[in-house]
């Protein structure tokens, strides 16, 4: 048998487990110890998304419903246009859960730990942004109370 290896130039395959290195399992994905370690990364990154994802609409709803805010995406502006909570809520949800998803479904391959880094890139930036949003708006909240008190110098025009 070994003759015909030789023969056709063809490696034998060595049994899985026998401790031979390239062995043909340890080449099939999710099968070896780095693809295993990457897909737990992958899956605890997934998780740190789908919180910081949860902060962000909790954030926004609580604005929304408070006073208002800034949109700078389009596409969310859009959607909250319709000026309907469960509708902004499903939609971000869905987004989520199709993104998670997705990235769980690849959680082996390199492609999908770079864009599982990425996502809790972007949402880490949100996060700092939102705590930065919500510190002007408290300021703005004490400055509004202060003129709403109308201290004894206080001057306007009422048109």
């Amino acid at each position: 048998m070994a003759a015909l290896f030789l023969q056709s130039g063809r490696q034998p395959e060595t049994p899985q487990g026998s401790g031979a290195i390239g062995t043909v399992a340890s080449r099939l994905p999710g099968r070896s110890p780095v693809h295993r370690r990457r897909s737990v990364r992958v899956a605890v990154l997934v998780t740190a998304i789908a919180l910081m994802s949860l902060g962000d609409l909790y954030m926004t709803l609580t604005f929304l419903t408070h006073g208002g805010m800034s949109e700078g995406n389009p596409i969310a502006r859009w959607v909250m246009s319709f000026n309907c909570e469960w509708l902004l809520s499903a939609w971000k949800v869905i987004l989520l859960g199709v993104t998670c998803g997705l990235l769980l479904l690849t959680r082996r391959t390199r492609s999908a730990e770079i864009a599982a880094w990425f996502c809790v890139a972007v949402m880490v930036w949100l996060s700092v942004r939102w705590i930065t949003y919500a510190g002007y708006a408290a300021e703005a909240a004490t400055a509004v109370a202060e003129v709403e008190q109308r201290p004894a110098d206080w001057v306007r025009f009422d048109n």
